[in-house]
């Protein structure tokens, strides 16, 4: 809805990493900055032509839940958040938790190049009438966030949940799940509390 913000389709062969570099390369005057919102920076060396890039780091689950991960890809993931702390000239870290362990992990030379800036949320999307979805109840709710990968773990959140319900606690409460289902769970909906 800002007419200062241009937005470019990435068209092309290759993945998605290769059409961010493709669409930039030949434009990178054009910009005033460019936000890289998924720990891939492009491959361009830093001059006075070049805009500031900003990459956001979410998180270091390749290196705590490797079991997730297939070896070529933490390779990759490894790589390419090594190499955005290089050519990067402000790296995001979605929480201080995130900015910490980057830190440790990667050396704390890095420190005056990453930042913390939460997540923003859009509040106008959730509504101006504060009223829930049918079905959700009028008592607490915990809402999870999240898709359904292992290192998520939502099962446990829904035991855990499930558990205080045969104890007795908070009767009125109702989970809800928002985000991307697994392929297991496609075209699953949980309409009732647990």
């Amino acid at each position: 809805a800002d007419d200062r913000v241009r937005f470019r389709g990435l068209h092309g062969p290759g993945n998605r990493f290769s059409r961010i570099t493709a669409t930039l390369r030949g434009h990178l005057g054009d910009h005033d900055a460019v936000l890289f919102s998924n720990y891939f920076t492009a491959p361009f060396p830093k001059t006075r032509r070049r805009p500031p890039f900003v990459t956001v780091i979410h998180d270091l689950q390749y290196l705590h839940l490797p079991e997730n991960f297939r070896r070529r890809k933490r390779a990759w993931l490894r790589a390419t958040h090594e190499a955005t702390l290089r050519t990067a000239d402000e790296v995001v870290a979605i929480s201080e938790h995130v900015r910490d362990d980057m830190l440790r992990r990667y050396g704390r030379r890095w420190t005056s190049r990453v930042t913390a800036i939460h997540n923003p949320i859009s509040w106008t999307r959730f509504g101006e009438d504060g009223t829930l979805p049918d079905g959700i109840g009028d008592g607490p709710v915990v809402l999870a966030v999240a898709a359904q990968y292992p290192h998520k773990n939502l099962e446990t959140l829904v035991r855990s949940f499930g558990e205080l319900r045969r104890r007795g606690a908070h009767p009125d409460a109702t989970l809800v799940l928002a985000g991307q289902l697994g392929s297991q769970l496609a075209g699953v909906a949980w309409t009732t509390p647990i």
